[in-house]
Protein backbone atom coordinates (compact mmCIF):
# COMPACT_ATOMS: atom_id res chain seq x y z
CA UNK A 1 0.00 0.00 0.00
CA UNK A 2 1.00 3.70 -1.09
CA UNK A 3 1.16 6.44 1.87
CA UNK A 4 1.80 9.90 2.15
CA UNK A 5 5.15 10.63 4.20
CA UNK A 6 7.67 13.11 4.81
CA UNK A 7 10.92 13.29 6.09
CA UNK A 8 11.56 14.92 9.99
CA UNK A 9 13.33 17.55 10.65
CA UNK A 10 16.05 17.48 12.95
CA UNK A 11 16.61 13.89 13.50
CA UNK A 12 20.21 13.88 12.44
CA UNK A 13 21.48 13.64 15.09
CA UNK A 14 19.67 10.64 16.27
CA UNK A 15 21.57 7.26 16.33
CA UNK A 16 19.96 3.74 16.92
CA UNK A 17 20.27 2.25 20.36
CA UNK A 18 23.65 0.34 20.81
CA UNK A 19 22.49 -2.74 21.01
CA UNK A 20 24.79 -5.76 18.57
CA UNK A 21 21.91 -6.62 16.84
CA UNK A 22 20.99 -3.32 15.49
CA UNK A 23 23.47 -1.79 13.54
CA UNK A 24 25.79 1.09 13.70
CA UNK A 25 24.02 3.48 11.72
CA UNK A 26 19.97 3.94 10.60
CA UNK A 27 20.38 2.38 7.17
CA UNK A 28 22.41 -0.69 8.98
CA UNK A 29 19.50 -0.63 11.32
CA UNK A 30 16.84 -0.97 8.15
CA UNK A 31 18.95 -3.58 6.75
CA UNK A 32 18.59 -5.98 9.59
CA UNK A 33 15.04 -5.02 10.28
CA UNK A 34 13.95 -5.99 6.96
CA UNK A 35 17.05 -8.91 6.25
CA UNK A 36 17.88 -7.18 3.50
CA UNK A 37 21.42 -5.63 2.60
CA UNK A 38 22.47 -3.28 -0.03
CA UNK A 39 25.15 -3.94 -1.80
CA UNK A 40 27.47 -0.46 -1.78
CA UNK A 41 28.58 -0.96 -5.54
CA UNK A 42 25.29 -1.79 -6.80
CA UNK A 43 22.86 0.00 -8.19
CA UNK A 44 18.82 0.49 -6.49
CA UNK A 45 15.93 2.83 -7.61
CA UNK A 46 15.75 5.55 -5.19
CA UNK A 47 11.85 4.94 -3.49
CA UNK A 48 11.19 8.96 -3.73
CA UNK A 49 13.01 10.56 -6.89
CA UNK A 50 13.35 7.13 -8.96
CA UNK A 51 17.23 7.44 -9.62
CA UNK A 52 19.03 5.08 -10.01
CA UNK A 53 21.90 4.80 -7.05
CA UNK A 54 24.50 3.03 -5.48
CA UNK A 55 24.27 1.35 -2.60
CA UNK A 56 27.12 3.58 -0.71
CA UNK A 57 25.07 6.68 -1.15
CA UNK A 58 21.92 5.53 0.89
CA UNK A 59 21.04 6.91 3.57
CA UNK A 60 18.20 5.64 6.63
CA UNK A 61 16.09 8.26 7.12
CA UNK A 62 13.50 9.27 9.25
CA UNK A 63 10.13 9.36 7.82
CA UNK A 64 6.44 9.73 9.40
CA UNK A 65 2.96 9.36 7.72
CA UNK A 66 1.02 11.99 6.82
CA UNK A 67 -2.59 12.75 7.52
CA UNK A 68 -2.06 10.06 9.97
CA UNK A 69 -3.03 9.18 13.47
CA UNK A 70 0.18 6.94 13.76
CA UNK A 71 2.90 9.49 15.21
CA UNK A 72 5.69 6.97 15.36
CA UNK A 73 9.08 7.37 13.34
CA UNK A 74 10.45 5.13 10.48
CA UNK A 75 13.38 4.30 8.60
CA UNK A 76 13.68 3.94 5.21
CA UNK A 77 16.36 4.06 2.63
CA UNK A 78 16.63 6.92 0.17
CA UNK A 79 19.58 8.98 -1.46
CA UNK A 80 20.86 11.92 0.00
CA UNK A 81 19.11 14.47 -2.31
CA UNK A 82 15.97 13.39 -1.20
CA UNK A 83 16.77 13.19 2.71
CA UNK A 84 17.22 16.58 2.37
CA UNK A 85 13.47 17.56 1.10
CA UNK A 86 12.11 18.82 4.34
CA UNK A 87 9.07 20.26 3.31
CA UNK A 88 7.64 17.90 0.45
CA UNK A 89 5.26 14.88 0.90
CA UNK A 90 6.02 12.06 -1.28
CA UNK A 91 4.40 8.45 -1.71
CA UNK A 92 6.08 5.48 -0.05
CA UNK A 93 5.58 1.75 -0.52
CA UNK A 94 4.43 1.12 3.44
CA UNK A 95 6.32 -2.25 3.36
CA UNK A 96 9.54 -0.30 3.27
CA UNK A 97 8.80 1.58 6.45
CA UNK A 98 10.70 0.54 9.59
CA UNK A 99 9.56 1.42 13.18
CA UNK A 100 11.62 3.75 15.13
CA UNK A 101 11.07 3.21 19.00
CA UNK A 102 10.75 7.09 19.54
Amino acid sequence: MNISTKNINGSSGISPKPKADNGSCWREFWEISKGQKLNPFAFYVCPVCGRNVLGMNFFGCHVKKVRSLDNKWYIVPMCQSCNNKHDEEFILDENLLVPVNN
